[in-house]
């Protein structure tokens, strides 16, 4: 027998019943309060597109959608529906979906199994709410008093939405282009170290002959022949011999097998320069002490009354200075050969044949 719920509705043909019915759930609901917009953007599935009656994005950007059915269940497009929901409920395109059916009015057998279906698959994340026909019947006057703005309610949650889905659209393509730049960051430190170590393996047959060419030029400048010696070039080379054996080369001069870096070859040289730099001063050093030790002694015979001449003949024969035999090893003979012992000799023999 028909009730009220029938009687109010029985003018209206089935689009406009569920248009009217969705608005006057609002009073019940306050779907709109609880940011929910009519006539959402469709989504695609593989069996077409599914359009809600309602929906919202939550604040991590997850859809819940209702369907209101405000009528009996159960048509080709009703199973459909369902199909096409448990298809977006699996690959997370809605993450929550509450079907509202009114209490009395018929649903169909295979509709009720495939919502069954759908709850005991997803769980919580599919509800099904029944309303009795006074709540049905309250809503769909309230819907008739409000069916004329209640489209223009809607714009600006709407935009909320939309955009929310594009976001969830976007994520994906955000995520990939993230990953393409990591990988092509590491690619490209990965290219900078070849690089590098391509350089520095074509470097090192140069620095490593830069720096035996160093060696060899100390080597040579230390041991190459020298010319007929003065007095003076004699006395400055037996000071820097002895200055070499009392300071010997270091190790890092000899010349080494492996290639060194240019840094290290430029460091030795310095080291070689400022050896043989020493060597030069201190050869210096003894040969000036050993002029002046000579000219002191050759002095010290003019003082005692031996003629100039004398004194410049004994200067020129005399090699070395006196001091200079004692700093022979022991067990040696003196190495002046005409020195100031013979001088003493010849010096008393002009006095007595004077």
């Amino acid at each position: 027998m028909p009730d009220e719920y029938d009687r109010i509705r029985e003018h209206f043909d089935n689009p406009a019943r569920g248009r009217i019915f969705e608005n006057g759930l609002e009073h019940l609901f306050h779907d709109r309060q609880n940011g929910y917009v009519q006539q959402p953007d469709r989504y695609t599935t593989s069996l077409g597109p599914r359009h809600y009656d309602k929906a919202k994005a939550d604040e991590q950007g997850r859809v819940h959608a209702i369907e209101d059915k405000s009528g009996r269940t159960g048509s080709k497009n009703d199973l459909r529906e369902l199909q096409k929901d448990r298809e977006l409920l699996a690959k997370r395109e809605i993450e929550s979906l509450l079907i509202r059916t009114v209490a009395g009015e018929q649903m169909s057998p295979k509709y009720e199994k495939l919502l069954i279906a759908l709850k005991q698959e997803f769980g919580n994340r599919v509800i099904h709410q029944e309303l009795t026909r006074e709540q049905a019947r309250a809503a769909f006057a309230k819907g008739l008093g409000r069916e004329k703005d209640a489209r223009q309610l809607e714009l600006k949650t709407r935009y909320e939405l939309n955009r929310a889905n594009r976001a969830r659209q976007r994520l994906p393509k955000i995520r990939e282009i993230i990953r393409a730049r990591e990988r092509a960051e590491g690619f490209r430190k990965v290219q900078q170290f070849r690089k590098a170590a391509e350089r520095g393996r074509a470097e090192a047959p140069r620095r490593a002959q830069h720096a035996r060419q160093v060696q060899e030029q100390a080597e040579r400048a230390r041991q190459a022949p020298q010319a007929p010696e003065t007095e003076s070039a004699r006395v400055a080379r037996a000071a820097a011999e002895r200055v070499a054996r009392e300071f010997p080369a270091p190790e890092q001069y000899r010349e080494r097998p492996t290639a060194d870096t240019g840094e290290r070859a430029a460091r030795e040289a310095a080291e070689a320069r400022a050896a043989a730099d020493k060597q030069r001063a201190t050869a210096e050093k003894e040969r000036a002490a050993a002029e002046k030790e000579r000219a002191e002694h050759l002095a010290r015979l003019q003082a005692r009354g031996i003629p100039p001449e004398v004194v410049k003949i004994l200067g020129l024969g005399q090699a070395e200075p006196p001091s200079a035999a004692v700093r022979e090893s022991p067990g040696h003979a003196p190495s002046v050969v005409r020195g100031y012992l013979h001088s003493q000799d010849r010096s008393r023999g002009i006095e007595r044949n004077r």
